[in-house]
């Protein structure tokens, strides 16, 4: 885990739920950064969003095309016209690439339209969202360390248990698998994909946030409250 970036909330993607959870920790962070106290503030875990995810579904996706022709012909009974089934087999090929090639087709789709939405941001927010907001908040750059393989992932989970990075919730036991759990969540809730600037300005918005912190924010971009 050799990378440490300092990144900008506009390259950074998270699944904007709204409402922030814990407040008490966004106090802390917050109240660390407008002090200028970031060396207690643990960095946020990031991960490339350049995958092989999509690939990985569509080679999955195959082989169960392959494995149900292949049961077939090992077990004609399973056929409907068992008489005649060297006759249908072809047809049953056919109909299987059909229904297997229009799910491959709508995958594809999702994830042109997943690349359409996370724009220019080159990362995924696998944890960290208090850590930053608040860095975001103070207009502060985020201290990120990039994920690069599950060896990575398995090295912040020790530390996690030893009490020297944030407790991890998560149960994923590879970086391909928590990719993949991010990019199905984001699939899912497509219209609540922001980068971590557009999350920060839809909680100044809506008012989610504390008044004081609002006041901060709006304070450095010349807007009187």
């Amino acid at each position: 885990m050799t990378n440490k970036l300092l990144l900008n909330p506009e390259e950074i993607i998270v699944p904007a739920e709204l409402d922030i959870g814990n407040n008490k920790k966004l106090r802390e962070y917050f109240d660390l950064f407008n002090r200028g106290i970031y060396e207690h503030v643990p960095p946020v875990l990031v991960v490339d969003k350049r995958s092989k995810t999509k690939q990985k579904l569509i080679d999955r996706i195959n082989r169960r095309k392959h494995e149900l022709i292949e049961n077939h012909s090992r077990n004609p009974s399973l056929h409907p016209y068992p008489d005649n089934f060297d006759y249908h087999l072809p047809y049953l090929e056919s109909n299987c690439s059909f229904r297997y090639e229009g799910v491959i087709q709508r995958l594809n789709e999702d994830f042109i339209k997943l690349e359409k939405k996370v724009g220019n941001a080159k990362f995924y927010l696998l944890d960290g969202n208090h850590r930053a907001i608040a860095a975001t908040l103070n207009h502060e750059p985020i201290f990120a360390l990039e994920l690069e393989d599950t060896q990575d992932l398995r090295k912040v989970k020790k530390m996690a248990e030893e009490g020297i990075y944030p407790e991890l919730y998560r149960s994923e036991d590879t970086l391909d698998e928590l990719r993949a759990a991010f990019e199905y969540h984001c699939l899912r809730n497509f219209d609540q994909i922001f980068s971590v600037k557009q999350r920060v300005g839809e909680l100044v918005v809506t008012s989610g946030l504390p008044e004081f912190m609002i006041r901060r924010y709006l304070w450095e971009l010349g807007v009187a409250v």
